[in-house]
């Protein structure tokens, strides 16, 4: 029984051990593999972005629309039954599916905050009396999320689909896309239209806030290096003592 336990226990150790070796450590429980992962870029569900769009692969396209409020629970009863009405005729009138996402995220305000320290250094120099008034502001400022008692904003989102190239056998890719491209138009505008008429007011997402908006899916609390990627750039690992930076 003895030489069974101890057999069993290195047993466990070196399926642990074969284990760890294929786990990277700059990623907890993230396996490597060998070969078929060269970029980041190919852990992202999607592959590429833009004209306006989201290029899923397989020709599936994707446009979203960030979508205003009404003060529903503001209206009298009859208001609130001609919103219900005109929305379910809206949903009924779509010949597409669409999916609603809202978005709960952290309010990032370190952009604010640099430049508010910026011009606080600019106001002293020819100011210098309002140095300790400067110095309260700032303070102020910075714990305004704890005043107000909310650190995090809400958006809402429509996402519409289009997928129906498989039936085009006659065009080819380039044709295929256009042709998704022209058609995803068309259905924006549709559900705008739809919106617009229960008084919701949408904007399409152009590529920048199609990318600002993915981007802060996987960076909920921390979106500050966004405009790294929005302005065609992304940070590689350090070679050499210095960041190098790279066209996406």
């Amino acid at each position: 029984v003895l030489v069974f336990f101890v057999l069993l226990v290195v047993g466990m150790g070196f399926m642990v051990y074969r284990t760890l070796n294929k786990v990277d450590q700059t990623m907890t429980g993230a396996v490597q593999s060998d070969s078929s992962i060269t970029t980041a870029q190919e852990f992202l569900p999607f592959n590429d972005i833009k004209d306006n769009m989201i290029d899923l692969g397989g020709h599936k396209y994707r446009a979203i629309l960030e979508c205003s409020s009404i003060n529903y629970r503001l209206k009298t009863d009859s208001e609130q039954d001609i919103i219900e009405m005109s929305f379910q005729r809206f949903l009924n009138s779509l010949t597409f599916p669409i999916t609603f996402y809202v978005q709960t995220k952290v309010i990032d305000d370190t952009k604010m905050i640099s430049t508010l320290e910026e011009d606080y250094e600019n106001i002293i120099e020819v100011y210098p009396n309002l140095k300790d008034y400067g110095k309260v502001y700032l303070a102020e400022m910075k714990n305004l999320h704890k005043y107000i008692r909310n650190n995090k904003t809400k958006k809402k989102y429509v996402i519409i689909p289009f997928e129906e190239t498989d039936d085009l056998i006659n065009l080819n890719d380039e044709e295929k896309y256009d042709y998704a491209l022209k058609e995803l138009k068309n259905r924006v505008q549709v559900v705008q239209d739809g919106l617009s008429s229960i008084g919701i007011k949408s904007v399409e997402l152009d590529t920048k806030n199609l990318i600002e908006l993915i981007y802060s899916i996987y960076h909920k609390d921390d979106y500050t290096n966004v405009e790294h990627i929005t302005s065609g750039e992304y940070l590689e690992p350090v070679v050499e003592g210095k960041n190098k930076l790279a066209s996406l």
